[in-house]
């Protein structure tokens, strides 16, 4: 967790508008995959917002109301119920991003873990994943973004 001036002004870049590529929420306490992310989506241009802990999320969100996250990866682990907890608030202050839930696959066969996936409209991702699977979600879900606001993107460079 970013603590100071350091953390002050990482968050501020984090709210920062990013011209290309798409806002992301990450929640892994893994910096092992936080880091695997970090390489390869902020390669391909999209905006991170990184966090190791549930807590420091959930404090943040109101700061997000202006410019959400078009797409979250939130770590569950079964025996902490924050991470139950934060994947409940993203789905309810957010209701049109994209809720990728990353996950063991021992834990996606428990019942808690399948009711949630849908009472929160969540997309699997089990671990360990290859970064394809990532990109191939992100754009499953520029494609989702489309369908909702009725804009084909070809309609958009168009426009450009």
């Amino acid at each position: 967790m970013t603590t100071g001036k350091v953390g002050q002004f990482r968050q501020q870049q984090a709210l920062q508008q990013v011209p290309n590529g798409k806002r992301i929420l990450v929640i892994e306490p893994s910096r092992t995959i936080r880091g695997f992310l970090a390489v390869y989506l902020q390669e391909a241009g999209h905006q991170l917002i990184m966090f190791e802990d549930y807590q420091t999320p959930a404090q943040m969100l109101p700061a997000f109301q202006a410019q959400p996250p078009e797409l979250a990866f939130v770590a569950l682990r079964t025996t902490r119920a924050e991470s139950f907890r934060i994947i409940d608030l993203l789905r309810r202050q957010f209701t049109h991003m994209t809720l990728i839930i990353m996950m063991a696959q021992e834990e996606s066969r428990e019942y808690a873990v399948q009711r949630l996936l849908d009472t929160a409209q969540a997309v699997p991702l089990l671990k360990p994943f290859r970064i394809k699977d990532v990109f191939s979600l992100i754009a499953a879900a520029g494609q989702a973004t489309y369908m909702l606001s009725g804009t084909r993107s070809t309609d958009r460079q168009e426009r450009a």
